[in-house]
């Protein structure tokens, strides 16, 4: 990647750096991963997150414990999950999720409607998706995304790319 990606990925932790073996993460990113899980050491298992970070995740439902089974989840982390549908019960099937989440999954495409089969979406959802690249249609095979969407994923490093195998990614992302 370039130097540019890696400095904004590690000074702030955007969203992908953590898919990276902890051992090749600067120190400054595993920090600001366990201090504030920022979207992804809930990658690892419950057993070696920091105390603090399986706090912040049950209590803020911030980004991920909803990949952790419904019936291990605090009551309060389904709430808040349900309630403000932020950044992953679309990890759930459609059926179990409730309709005022569904609401705003599609209207506002926020975090994760894109694991969604494509056919299931709205049309304003894909929409958004393209034109804002708005964290997570990099799960879906680079010959379904728009172009631009592939332009902004490489020269911003945006939310994901970091997801597709390193030979499906264009050259600048490789690099280095």
């Amino acid at each position: 990647m370039h130097d540019s990606v890696k400095a904004v990925m590690c000074s702030l932790c955007h969203c992908g750096c953590t898919n990276l073996h902890p051992k090749v993460m600067h120190d400054s990113v595993k920090a600001v991963m366990c201090i504030l899980c920022h979207c992804g050491c809930s990658n690892l298992h419950p057993k070696v997150m920091h105390d603090s970070v399986k706090a912040v995740m049950c209590s803020l439902c911030h980004c991920s414990c909803s990949n952790l089974h419904p019936k291990v989840m605090h009551d309060s982390v389904k709430a808040v999950m349900c309630s403000l549908c932020h950044c992953g019960c679309s990890n759930l099937h459609p059926k179990v999720m409730h309709d005022s989440v569904k609401a705003v999954m599609h209207s506002l495409c926020h975090c994760g409607c894109t694991n969604l089969n494509p056919k299931v979406m709205h049309d304003s959802v894909r929409t958004v998706m393209c034109s804002l690249f708005h964290c997570g249609c990099s799960n879906l095979h680079p010959k379904v995304m728009h172009d631009s969407v592939k332009a902004v994923m490489c020269s911003l490093c945006h939310c994901g790319c970091s997801n597709l195998h390193p030979k499906v990614m264009h050259d600048s992302v490789k690099a280095e």
